[in-house]
């Protein structure tokens, strides 16, 4: 047996071992960055929630239009950023399922990863646009939640498991559609660059 074989598993080793480092390198690039720019657009996703809540009211408008909506709460950040911390395990959840797709850029890797990272997710979501749309205004749900962990509990016992997963399969589709989209076309351009 010649020299080669024996350092061979060694370079291996070391081999996946950078590897793996650098999965984690880029999946705590990842986790960071989606956590930055998850939280410069959620004034944004808390005026979807509000504007989408309050327009179940025919003729009833708590808002007249976006700017009105951020000249009433800009001077209030915590209204504007309210149920942000349920971006950070959304966020960790969603970085180690793209770890998986980055181990094994198969489409039925990424499939996995987008279905089990919806389900671990959407519960949070729920939480989140309840307690996004809690206010004293009129039109708003009234408060109840002191948190977004406060209110994944109060579902949970109140609705059951019905209650944090209501609206999941058409989020989970639309959700599987666009990933799988995505896969696509950053697959075939990564073919493309390949060559």
């Amino acid at each position: 047996m010649g020299r080669g074989m024996l350092i061979s598993p060694i370079f291996y080793a070391d081999n996946v071992r950078q590897r793996e480092s650098t999965i984690t390198a880029k999946i705590s690039t990842i986790f960071f960055f989606s956590n930055v720019i998850d939280l410069a657009i959620h004034p944004l996703h808390v005026a979807q929630s509000r504007f989408i809540l309050q327009n179940r009211l025919p003729g009833f408008s708590s808002y007249q239009n976006f700017l009105h909506f951020i000249r009433l709460h800009f001077t209030q950040g915590y209204e504007i950023y309210k149920g942000c911390s349920g971006l950070v395990p959304i966020n960790f959840v969603n970085s180690v399922m793209l770890g998986m797709t980055i181990r094994d850029p198969s489409l039925k890797a990424y499939g996995i990863a987008s279905i089990l990272s919806t389900l671990l997710t959407y519960p949070v979501y729920t939480a989140m646009r309840r307690f996004e749309c809690q206010s004293d205004r009129p039109g708003m749900i009234p408060k109840r939640y002191k948190n977004i962990w406060h209110g994944l509990k109060l579902i949970a016992n109140e609705e059951g498991v019905k209650g944090l997963y209501r609206g999941f399969v058409a989020y989970s589709a639309a959700r599987t559609l666009e990933n799988g989209l995505l896969w696509m076309f950053f697959t075939k351009g990564a073919r493309k660059r390949d060559y």
